[in-house]
C-alpha cells in the first residue's frame, strides 16, 4: 500500500512540475513580446497589404532585382518605378535604402529622407518608417 501511495505522490509531483513549466513558459512569452519569427510574419503581412504591381512580369522582375542587390534594384526603380503604386514604390525604395546602408550610407540616408517626406502620412508605411528612423539618424 505504501508503494502505491509513494507512486501516486510521485505522479502528482510530476504532473505539478509539468503544469508549472507550461505556466512559466506562457508568462515568459507574454513578457518577452513577439519572437523574431512572429515579427517577420507581421512584416510579411504588412508587405502583402501593399498594393500589387500592375503586371506579374513587373513583380517577377522586381523579385529578381531584389535578390541581385542594390544596383539592379536601383536600375529597376529608375526603369519601372513610375508604374508602381505610390505606397508600393515607397516600400521598394525603403528596401533599397536598407540594402545601401553598409555600402553607401549617405545615399541610403538621402533615399530614406526622401521617402519619409513623401510617405510619412501613409498608414501602410508609417510603422516601418518609424522603425527605420533610428538607423538613418
Amino acid at each position: 500500500m505504501s508503494k502505491i501511495i509513494g507512486a501516486l505522490i510521485l505522479v502528482v509531483f510530476l504532473w505539478g512540475l509539468i503544469k508549472f513549466r507550461a505556466y512559466y513558459g506562457q508568462v515568459r512569452r507574454d513578457t518577452e513580446g513577439p519572437s523574431k519569427e512572429e515579427r517577420a510574419a507581421q512584416e510579411a503581412a504588412a508587405a502583402n497589404a501593399l498594393p500589387a504591381l500592375p503586371t506579374p512580369q513587373l513583380e517577377a522582375s522586381l523579385q529578381q532585382a531584389m535578390t541581385e542587390g542594390a544596383a539592379p534594384l536601383k536600375t529597376w526603380l529608375d526603369k519601372y518605378g513610375q508604374h508602381a503604386p505610390e505606397s508600393r514604390r515607397s516600400a521598394i525604395e525603403l528596401d533599397y535604402a536598407q540594402m545601401l546602408v553598409r555600402s553607401n550610407p549617405i545615399e541610403a540616408k538621402r533615399v530614406f529622407q526622401f521617402v519619409k517626406a513623401r510617405s510619412a502620412a501613409d498608414p501602410l508605411l508609417s510603422d516601418r518608417i518609424k522603425k527605420m528612423e533610428k538607423t538613418f539618424q
